[in-house]
């Protein structure tokens, strides 16, 4: 059976998602979703999962306008997001989730589960616009950082937009992925002050893995 394949951005998210996203606890990664994507190999079905997390930055205040403008899609749960391919055989053997018959994707709405000593979780790092690969050049608006949805871009000291990175890694249980954060960088617009950003910010392990090769 042909599977159908949909972009996120046709596939909306159920009241009970939207819910779901808003209430997230800080430090867990959740699965949101999951797609039937495309194949670079014939005959070979991969599926692309949604995971979020509410990523804690210490030291950093947390804006009130997300809460008093909870019912407005222009403003963000706070959740970072990373888009994971993946076997759909091997997900159904991790995590026991499936896209059912006929269907192009669906809601998820779990933590993502703890196995043999690991946590799953998104590690964040920035970086400049300049240290884009070929292939992420192409989607630069899936890297570059942004006061929101639509806001405004963040800059370094020297003039260069910045951008990040968000992958699903492995950790040991109980523990955190580093996170990195550029030194001095700030949103820039005439209507908006420079907010400077903290120079850099790192939980308290070093020991981590990417798990695209578990779930392929």
């Amino acid at each position: 059976m042909s599977k159908q394949i949909k972009k996120w951005n046709s596939i909306p998210y159920s009241e009970k998602a939207m819910t779901f996203i808003k209430s997230l606890k800080p430090d867990v990664a959740v699965a949101v979703r999951m797609r039937h994507v495309n194949s670079s190999e014939a005959n070979l079905s991969k599926v692309q999962i949604e995971i979020a997390e509410r990523i804690t930055v210490p030291g950093r205040t947390t804006s009130a306008l997300s809460r008093l403008n909870a019912d407005d899609a222009k403003f963000s749960s706070g959740a970072q997001r990373s888009w994971e391919t993946a076997s759909p055989d091997m997900v159904k053997q991790l995590f026991g989730w499936e896209i059912p018959d006929g269907e192009a994707s669906v809601e998820i709405l779990q933590p993502m589960p703890s196995m043999d000593g690991i946590d799953f979780h998104i590690q964040y790092t920035e970086d400049v616009e300049s240290s884009l690969n070929d292939s992420e050049a192409q989607y630069p608006d899936n890297y570059l950082k942004r006061a929101g949805a639509e806001g405004n871009f963040f800059y370094t000291e020297d003039g260069q937009r910045v951008i990040s990175r968000k992958r699903l890694v492995e950790v040991p249980t109980g523990t955190l992925p580093k996170h990195t954060y550029l030194a001095g960088s700030f949103r820039a617009n005439a209507n908006v002050s420079n907010e400077p950003v903290l120079t850099r910010s790192q939980s308290q392990t070093t020991s981590e893995s990417e798990v695209q090769g578990a779930l392929r």
